[in-house]
């Protein structure tokens, strides 16, 4: 079983184990990364679509940046910052909780789910471990799968399901931009992943901060090989970085923002027109660590992910082989893979068995 890192600092730990330390190639201080505070990630004011110029301009600013970076971060969303505080309120609380009541929600307890409190990927003693502590709860409409009992404290549950609702009608809104950006009805994207029967998770992730931050990563580079679109609340300490023309840039926390990156679900559906970038987590030294929500829009277990024919053509290929959603998702987890690169598999030219 993972060690979870708030308990090594509850234990006294002031060196990094083993475990945690990554390859130098991979330490931040060893990668390029982007200090010039000009080069921001996109912000879109979503409250600009009152008439038909304005919705034209948030369509545009959201494609853009949706091609280019791969991520945005959207204001006057929908969701209300008085849900954003209290889901953060309850995740900081939950993570306040003793050792020992954490472990009552561990990955595992819950048969056939990835949910629970954990770090998922590190059953393999290969895997180095992310300086973070997770827990994985559902969003909307899992039926199945839900946690043995209401998360503690008392109300959390209801919190994250309330969010979850709010979040699944801001991937509708978001995917009906994206529709548009393509030249096709609002529900195009929507439809093609199961409509009002897709399902989400949501990952709430606590950093502490690290005694020796040079030697771990709080969340290694990877790509989010399950998601059509993730929503990413953080707090307001930074951490979330992406690659862009092979530097990282630091995604700077906006008060009420949600951030927004495109899955490789997205990438295939839309045939490569939307893309799904590397991102990462540097560790952090701040007394009270980092927290940061993500919620994963995932289509429904039946749907057949590949290339929408209407973006296709002759002078436009399938870039992608058509997969199942469910096998998609057996073979990403039974890889262990959270690096990048795992839609490569999928790519038409690829060699790789496909299961």
């Amino acid at each position: 079983m993972e060690q979870m890192v708030q308990h090594l600092l509850e234990n006294g730990l002031t060196a990094v184990p083993k475990r945690f330390i990554q390859p130098p190639e991979k330490r931040v201080s060893q990668t390029p990364r982007k200090v010039d505070e000009g080069l921001q990630l996109p912000l879109v004011d979503l409250s600009g679509m009152e008439d038909d110029q304005g919705r034209r301009h948030v369509v545009s600013e959201i494609s853009r940046a949706c091609t280019e970076w791969g991520f945005v971060q959207v204001l006057n969303h929908g969701v209300s910052e008085e849900l954003l505080q209290a889901t953060m309120d309850y995740a900081w609380r939950f993570f306040a909780l003793p050792a020992d009541e954490k472990e009552e929600y561990r990955v595992g307890k819950i048969v056939g789910s990835g949910h629970g409190y954990g770090r998922l990927f590190e059953n393999d003693e290969r895997v180095i471990a992310d300086w973070n502590d997770g827990l994985a709860v559902p969003s909307y409409n899992r039926i199945v799968d839900k946690l043995p009992k209401l998360i503690r404290p008392p109300g959390f549950q209801e919190v994250v399901d309330e969010y979850g609702r709010a979040l699944q009608q801001l991937h509708r809104k978001i995917l009906g931009l994206l529709s548009e950006a393509v030249g096709q009805p609002s529900e195009f994207f929507y439809s093609k992943i199961g409509g009002d029967k897709a399902i989400g998770d949501t990952s709430f992730k606590f950093y502490p901060p690290c005694p020796e931050p040079e030697l771990v990563l709080g969340l290694s580079a990877h790509e989010d090989g399950g998601s059509v679109l993730t929503f990413v609340q953080q707090s307001e300490v930074p951490g979330l970085e992406v690659l862009k023309d092979g530097e990282w840039v630091v995604v700077q926390p906006v008060p009420h923002a949600i951030v927004v990156n495109v899955g490789d679900i997205l990438q295939m559906i839309s045939n490569g027109r939307f893309r799904s970038v590397q991102h990462r987590v540097f560790p952090t030294q701040a007394p009270a660590g980092r927290l940061s929500i993500a919620t994963f829009n995932k289509p429904t277990p039946d749907t057949i992910v590949q290339p929408a024919p209407e973006l296709c053509s002759k002078t436009q290929p399938p870039l992608y082989r058509p997969v199942k959603f469910l096998d998609c998702q057996i073979e990403f987890f039974a890889r262990k893979n959270l690096g990048p690169g795992f839609i490569k598999r999928y790519e038409m030219n690829s060699t790789d068995i496909i299961p």
